[in-house]
């Protein structure tokens, strides 16, 4: 858990281009909920550097606190090991929608 200050940055990296399912951080942010709260929160788009960076990375190297990400990338990220220079282990904190939009496959 973590122990926040007033005025502390919090950059959330987001999975695509601002839609729908963004929408919660966005009104968050708009109504002053955050700021309230003592938060400045920033939305990082992953235009930034053209899609090259996932949320999932921009948690494990600390650019972002928080990620948004398909369950998938979680579940990625265990496998990433525990050697000295591996990236840290993500988990998962929140759902931003009550039913996923990804899904894990494999051969029938």
């Amino acid at each position: 858990a973590y122990c926040m200050k007033m005025g502390t940055i919090v950059n959330i990296a987001l999975d695509w281009t601002p839609n729908t399912n963004h929408a919660g951080f966005y009104i968050a942010k708009q109504k002053g909920w955050y700021a309230e709260a003592g938060l400045d929160v920033r939305l990082v788009s992953p235009h930034v550097d053209e899609y090259k960076t996932t949320p999932a990375s921009r948690v494990a190297d600390g650019s972002c606190m928080f990620g948004v990400t398909p369950s998938e990338s979680v579940i990625s990220a265990h496998t990433w090991g525990n050697a000295p220079g591996a990236k840290p282990k993500l988990v998962a904190v929140a759902a931003i929608l009550q039913d996923s939009t990804s899904a894990i496959v494999t051969l029938a």
